[in-house]
């Protein structure tokens, strides 16, 4: 899956949020996609990774993490169970605010009293690759897919949702 493919290098910044956690915390990665962030520090932490897409958790089972399909607006844990949470380019595909502020209302209700929570999303300030229409929030993004050219020269595009 070439979407995976292009996902593999953790972002330094997430990387130190998960380094800095205390051996023994129990997390969730709400969009965990292909689980780049769930094996970076297996053995003294848990970290339980949810997504929507059945094709992602299936690469995940895949290197052996914890994980399952499950909606981002309707979490399947108790509240307060965890010590972090983290929902890395996630909460940008729901497409307004009010299912935005639902999904980031769920993190907070995982999180224990005390806890740590982490989100990125993309901005309209991260433009250094892509040239967003000045003013527009609620883009879609092409995805071209590899090898998928076809008799015409045309390739497969598929549109992603974002909210910027």
């Amino acid at each position: 899956m070439h979407f995976s493919d292009t996902r593999f290098r953790p972002w330094p910044v997430i990387e130190r949020f998960i380094t800095d956690l205390p051996a023994g915390s129990i997390g969730a990665d709400v969009g965990c996609g292909n689980g780049k962030y769930l094996g970076l520090r297996t053995g003294d932490i848990f970290v339980m990774g949810t997504d929507c897409s059945e094709s992602l958790i299936d690469i995940c089972r895949q290197c052996q993490h914890k994980c399952m399909v499950s909606d981002g607006l309707d979490l399947p844990y108790r509240d307060d169970a965890f010590d972090f949470a983290i929902s890395i380019a996630a909460i940008h595909h729901f497409a307004s605010q009010k299912r935005r502020e639902m999904a980031a209302r769920e993190l907070l209700r995982i999180l224990r009293p005390g806890g740590r929570v982490l989100v990125f999303a993309w901005a309209t300030e991260q433009n250094r690759r892509r040239k967003f229409e000045q003013g527009m929030q609620d883009v879609l993004v092409p995805w071209v897919v590899p090898g998928s050219r076809q008799k015409d020269g045309s390739e497969r595009v598929y549109q992603r949702y974002y909210h910027l």
